[in-house]
């Protein structure tokens, strides 16, 4: 595969070489020289090659078409009428196929796909002194699309939807009495907005926000009755957890919070989160 990349990068570089095209293809030349340029940058390529939108025939398909064009443009270093169209028309077929997947890709609302095929393993091992029984991991084409483990009485205890290899919606945890325990919201293998914790009770626990894997927004902490902690909530702009220094950057005061809120929109509303603020 790294020989099949390292070729179309060449190829980019090349099909900057075709200056004189055929009066009779000109425009078709012109346009595929800058979709190659364009799409088939390291990047967008291994983002088109193996993005999970991507049905195992549709993939197939993007890919033998794309790796016979490079080796073609790598040969003859010109093209054809007939290979231009071609090139066109896998481009606007792999971008549809991702675009078409996007729904599913939405963290919030994707979820294991209900025909995913499950690998069953035993997992002999125990959680807060809760022993677990098995673990599944589902596949789709061949590629893993979530985890799911549970407690010795069938109670679902973890269940992680996966995107591409990667951790991707919303992975819940549940108390071997059913009540929810956690849940992280994750995009494309990040946190990426709240993480939330529960008591065995079902009160939440604590709440906060996070932008790329960095502290991204307010710390909130109840006791088991569902009263605020003292001194929270803290906000955090971008910070991350040193052991020698703690947060970094410090937290910052409300209103400064406020104020950045006015120029990030990454940062969530305090006026507009899901626990109203100052509950």
């Amino acid at each position: 595969m790294n020989y099949k990349l390292r070729t179309i990068n060449s190829v980019s570089g090349e099909a900057q070489q075709l200056a004189e095209p055929d009066s009779n293809c000109a425009f078709l030349r012109h346009a595929a020289c800058f979709l190659v340029n364009i799409i088939f940058s390291p990047m967008r390529f291994s983002a088109i090659m193996f993005c999970a939108g991507l049905r195992r025939k549709q993939r197939a398909f993007v890919r033998h078409s794309c790796c016979r064009l490079a080796r073609a443009f790598a040969i003859n270093k010109t093209m054809s009428t007939k290979t231009c169209i071609h090139l066109v028309a896998v481009i606007i077929i792999a971008l549809l196929s991702i675009s078409d997947g996007s729904n599913e890709n939405d963290p919030t609302t994707y979820a294991i796909p209900a025909n995913a095929e499950p690998k069953w393993s035993i997992s002999p091992g125990s959680v807060s002194q809760e022993r677990l029984d098995k673990s599944a991991s589902y596949y789709l084409d061949g590629i893993l699309v979530g985890h799911r483990s549970w407690y010795d009485n069938a109670q679902l205890y973890e269940e992680t939807p996966y995107w591409g290899g990667r951790n991707h919606g919303i992975q819940r945890r549940w108390y071997k009495n059913g009540i929810l325990w956690s849940s992280t919201y994750y995009r494309n293998g990040t946190r990426d907005s709240y993480e939330r914790e529960f008591y065995p009770n079902g009160r939440i626990k604590s709440e906060r926000y996070y932008h790329h894997d960095l502290l991204h927004g307010p710390i909130r902490e109840w006791d088991e009755s569902g009263i605020l902690k003292p001194d929270y909530p803290f906000f955090f702009i971008r910070a991350r957890w040193s052991h020698a220094l703690g947060w970094v950057p410090p937290p910052v005061s409300e209103k400064e919070y406020r104020d950045a809120c006015k120029k990030d929109s990454s940062l969530v509303d305090l006026d507009r989160l899901e626990i109203p603020f100052g509950k």
